[in-house]
């Protein structure tokens, strides 16, 4: 067990025999040998374990250091296909939106053709236009002319 910077060490204040632990219940065993120091069998495999962890560490980073130059040639070829798949899928998604709006344009086209009377013709018109206007969600006003804006009714509001 490790100590704390204060120096307190949790342990066990009742101290049982080899065949009390045994007796147990698998709970209270298990709380009972928390705060037991390890056999020496158990250190010895926890410092095999440590070791053999950091020797595969160290060769690990002596392999990395090895391809070093390789894997930097490999991550600049990962980026650029990575950004030309990008390019590619949306290319791909403009054109398949282009080509939704060009056959919902000649649907409600084919529709307004195809109705009744010309009253008829000129109704589904204005309700469906063929093609969708693009809203524009850009601010017209400037940050000075906003503050402006923001001040003015403030002062608008205050009265109130």
């Amino acid at each position: 067990m490790e100590e704390a910077e204060d120096g307190f060490k949790a342990h066990n204040w009742k101290h049982l025999t080899p065949q009390e632990i045994k007796n147990l219940p698998p709970v209270q065993k298990g709380r009972y040998l928390a705060y037991e120091e390890p056999p020496k069998d158990v250190l010895d495999a926890q410092e095999a374990t440590l070791k053999r962890i950091r020797e595969t560490y160290k060769q690990r980073k002596q392999t990395n250091k090895s391809k070093e130059p390789v894997d930097l040639e490999r991550e600049k070829q990962e980026i650029l296909i990575g950004q030309l798949k990008a390019a590619e899928a949306r290319n791909r998604l403009k054109a398949m939106k282009t080509k939704y709006s060009h056959y919902r344009a000649e649907d409600v086209a084919h529709l307004i053709t195809t109705q009744p009377t010309a009253l008829a013709s000129v109704k589904l018109e204005c309700l469906l236009p063929a093609k969708e206007e693009e809203l524009n969600l850009k601010d017209p006003l400037n940050r000075l002319k906003r503050r402006r804006v923001e001040q003015l009714l403030d002062d608008v509001n205050s009265y109130s």
